[in-house]
């Protein structure tokens, strides 16, 4: 329909996921344990080299997300001329939010109430149902396993020593949705950088 009204691209979203995160200490202070790293798909190998890798160094104030979501576009849009911006690959922005109590990045408190101030309507504090991607992402690989197991097959990721690629196809040829959190955020996790990282062919 938007492309029928000659729209290509759309923005939309409450967004912030990228802005008003918890610090480590913070998650725990509010009664979430900490996760330990789980990496389902690695090898032995793989996963030494991951835990190698780790290191002590404090967060950034641009979290991953903000480049990988910049990095996945950039492959694609610099072929036709564009060049990805991600609004919150901001640094002035990231380092002020970051500066804020935890009281008020909890829950994106503080953009909450600054709509309800904007609006004059306290819906976003009050009646705001969270989005989730999930039921949407689960059913999409479930109706397009063909198509993911021949980009497992053929993706370079999938050659790689540290990737155990058998115990994708086994996740990939399971029931997605009583999938585990663990599973299946690094199946989808997977996914996402394999579909990235594309031959020049392929990506047409």
């Amino acid at each position: 329909m938007l492309r029928a009204a000659g729209i290509d691209t759309l923005v939309s979203g409450f967004g912030g996921d990228e802005l008003y995160f918890a610090y480590q200490g913070e998650a725990e202070e509010a009664g979430v344990a900490a996760e330990p790293p789980s990496c389902p798909f690695l090898t032995a190998h793989g996963m030494a080299t991951a835990l190698g890798a780790r290191g002590t160094y404090p967060s950034a104030w641009l979290q991953q997300t903000s480049w990988q979501s910049a990095a996945i576009q950039s492959r694609r849009l610099p072929r036709y001329g564009l060049w990805p911006v991600y609004p919150y690959l901001n640094v002035a922005l990231a380092r002020f939010v970051s500066r804020m109590p935890a009281a008020f990045r909890r829950d994106r408190r503080i953009l909450r109430q600054t709509l309800t101030r904007w609006l004059g309507d306290p819906a976003f504090e009050t009646a705001y149902v969270t989005e989730s991607f999930d039921p949407v992402a689960r059913r999409g690989i479930a109706e397009n396993r063909a198509y993911l197991r021949q980009l497992v097959e053929h993706s370079p990721l999938s050659r790689h020593e540290v990737i155990d690629t058998s115990a994708i196809f086994a996740a990939l040829a399971s029931d997605i949705d009583r999938m585990d959190r663990t599973h299946y955020n690094a199946l989808f996790r997977f996914l996402k950088f394999a579909c990235s990282f594309q031959s020049d062919r392929s990506l047409d």
